[in-house]
């Protein structure tokens, strides 16, 4: 004999519970109701750790989530603020979720239940999406200089962030809320719509993840690229290349993250009766589940308090990704020098010209001060007079070597006008 339901499957009196919803009275109850303290334990610890991440960053630094000071584009969010603080909303969601498993709180209540379950998920994926957002922008600003390829306007960032944004908490939401409803009135409907819902999912995160891989890739390339500019032993050198180890891990770990989810998610949709009779293979897909984004959360809050002791120099300012501002450590507006940042504590900046250019400029002004003393000045005044130059003057004869050719010039009688 056998009964059915959203949330227990009983076969000759052994019941096999579905553990997003209930943990009471099935065969895998114990050992996953094990699992969800333990979950609950460690999302307690990532809450307080990115709480005092994001204090030292917001308060202490007086970094912002979103700008809304007129910057180009509506959604400028700075990446790693927005993740860590969506990562927080997300674990702070998955404790309640467990407690509520642990502690069977409105066991009869399906909507409440699966609507929680899937809503911290939702958070989660948002931060995820939001610090591509903040890889597109520093994308479409970067300078043409070291840029190469299309680059994405402020518009187009802002359509494709927000459809990766809001895409699950509309979709999502609306069949997690329908298999609820549904789970005592219509089971055949209530079923439909958690696998659709876990299709969703598989399509949320696999697009995520080639959206982020794609932008990660293109602005590690400009960051590198433009990174040969720079002394190997400088500061600024170190600097740079630690903010693009950083965003690498950090690409890494979501792409790791979402595509894990996304595989499980699909199997659970199209094989969700065989799994949950399954004890072995339910519980090992529970535990993975469960503790998948609390890992994640560790990793992410890991790879943000490297602090190499090259970002303690004060001369290193934190330009946000968002605006035209460089803030200190203080946390006080700096005015802006034409740059990337990376918004992990790293700066690029960039030359205002070709260092061909540069050396031109310099060696026409040498000639023409050698040339303007050489006719006008006796040789013991020659270091003591200022020259104005205008980078327009400029002379197409031969440079002259400004260290050689005037030892060789015959200086006029000091009577000599």
């Amino acid at each position: 004999m056998s009964t059915r339901s959203l949330t227990l499957h009983c076969i000759d009196e052994v019941c096999h519970c579905d553990w997003r919803l209930t943990l009471q009275n099935c065969a895998e109850g114990s050992i996953m109701r094990i699992v969800n303290i333990v979950n609950a334990a460690l999302s307690a610890l990532a809450v307080i750790l990115l709480f005092a991440i994001l204090y030292h960053r917001l308060i202490i630094k007086g970094n912002v989530l979103f700008d809304i000071r007129g910057a180009k584009g509506c959604l400028r969010p700075r990446p790693v603020d927005c993740l860590l603080f969506f990562l927080a909303l997300f674990n702070s969601l998955r404790l309640l979720a467990s407690l509520v498993l642990v502690t069977d709180v409105a066991p009869t209540n399906l909507i409440f239940r699966s609507w929680l379950f899937e809503i911290s998920w939702q958070f989660g994926y948002g931060g995820f999406a939001l610090y591509l957002v903040g890889i597109a922008q520093t994308l479409a600003d970067s300078h043409k200089h070291i840029s190469m390829g299309w680059l994405p306007s402020p518009r187009t960032v802002d359509l494709i962030g927000c459809w990766f944004f809001l895409w699950p908490f509309i979709i999502n939401n609306i069949f997690s809320i329908l298999a609820g409803v549904y789970a005592t009135r219509d089971l055949y409907i209530a079923e439909i719509c958690t696998r659709l819902l876990y299709v969703m999912w598989l399509l949320h995160n696999t697009t995520l993840t080639g959206a982020v891989v794609y932008a990660g890739y293109r602005l590690i390339r400009i960051l590198s690229l433009h990174l040969e500019k720079f002394k190997t032993s400088g500061e600024r050198y170190a600097s740079v290349k630690v903010g693009i180890y950083r965003i690498k891990m950090i690409i890494v770990i979501m792409a790791v993250c979402l595509l894990g989810f996304a595989s499980f998610l699909f199997l659970y949709g199209i094989l969700r009766d065989r799994i949950m009779v399954n004890v072995p293979g339910s519980i090992f897909l529970g535990i993975v589940w469960t503790f998948l984004g609390v890992l994640t959360t560790f990793f992410v809050e890991a790879v943000v308090l490297i602090n190499p002791t090259i970002e303690k120099n004060p001369a290193l300012q934190m330009k946000s990704s968002t605006t035209g501002d460089t803030t200190g450590k203080s946390g006080h507006n700096m005015p802006q020098e034409e740059g990337v940042s990376v918004d992990h504590g790293t700066h690029v900046s960039l030359p205002e010209k070709p260092n061909d250019l540069l050396l031109h400029e310099q060696q026409a002004q040498y000639q023409k001060v050698f040339r303007q003393h050489a006719h006008l000045v006796p040789p013991s005044s020659f270091y003591d007079v200022e020259v104005s130059y205008s980078p327009n003057d400029s002379d197409k004869r031969l440079l002259i070597d400004p260290l050689v050719k005037p030892m060789h010039l015959q200086w006029p009688d000091s009577t000599h006008t």
